[in-house]
């Protein structure tokens, strides 16, 4: 997993969103520790790439610059903006459910 302060400042503001809190019996605590751990498994990128990858949404290619600085061979995403680039040099774009299929597909070798 490969991310970037951008996408963890991001994962942050949205999980403490009033409407997401109420989704969950997480405590705050729980979400800040959620962050931490995180920021502690991940492979943590700069972020620092400037790229203008994503037309319709230049605020998406912060993670199209986390997947470069990774080397990362996949973008996991439900963003529709990301999966119209199907890929970019050499990193495929696939949704949660045709990563799960590629994992798979991988464990039947």
């Amino acid at each position: 997993m490969v991310i970037s302060p951008q996408i963890l400042k991001e994962i942050k503001k949205v999980i403490f969103r009033p409407r997401i809190k109420k989704l969950s019996s997480w405590t705050d605590k729980k979400r800040d520790e959620l962050i931490q751990d995180l920021a502690k498994i991940a492979i943590l990128t700069p972020g620092s790439l400037k790229l203008k990858v994503v037309a319709e949404d230049p605020y998406d290619d912060k993670f199209v610059v986390a997947a470069v600085e990774g080397k990362a061979n996949y973008i996991v995403t439900g963003d529709e903006h990301l999966r119209k680039l199907r890929s970019y040099k050499g990193i495929k774009v696939v949704s949660p459910a045709e990563f799960v299929k590629i994992l798979r597909q991988k464990e039947m070798r």
